[in-house]
């Protein structure tokens, strides 16, 4: 059963995509908004390509949601490209706001704000991005 209102969803990580999911199948029209390039969130940057391939995870965002009818928009950073207070007034009756957790805990020691010293995640998402980075002749991973 199609039904008139719409749902914007703010974030295509696990979150964002799972209640894209369901709101779609109940018959909501559904469009995620995500920063990034891409869709994924974490999945995309957080997770290296070995783990979960990007050609896979582009497999399952088609199945899970773009299959059925969900609209998804990329390089749109509500609250920057997208003012927030224009959602509404653009036709949507909700928001649900999935930006998920992009950052690191600190582990409280010495160094650890040093130039050269990275976050797991800080570095995955940079990796995954494209992005060179310049690691010196020595590295040490930590966990």
């Amino acid at each position: 059963m199609r039904r008139e209102e719409k749902v914007a969803i703010i974030g295509s990580g696990p979150a964002g995509l799972t209640a894209a999911h369901y709101l779609a199948r109940w018959g909501y029209g559904v469009t995620v908004f995500e920063a990034l390039p891409w869709a994924g969130g974490m999945l995309r940057v957080g997770i290296p390509d070995y783990r979960l391939p990007k050609k896979i995870l582009e497999e399952e965002i088609l199945a899970a949601v773009k299959n059925l009818g969900v609209e998804i928009r990329t390089n749109i950073c509500v609250g920057q490209d997208l003012p927030f207070e224009r959602i509404f007034p653009s036709g949507y009756r909700a928001v649900f706001i999935a930006t998920g957790s992009h950052k690191s805990g600190k582990l409280g020691i010495p160094g650890e704000n040093l130039k050269g010293v990275f976050s797991g995640l800080g570095f995955l998402r940079r990796v995954n991005l494209g992005e060179r980075l310049d690691l010196g002749e020595k590295t040490v991973v930590i966990g």
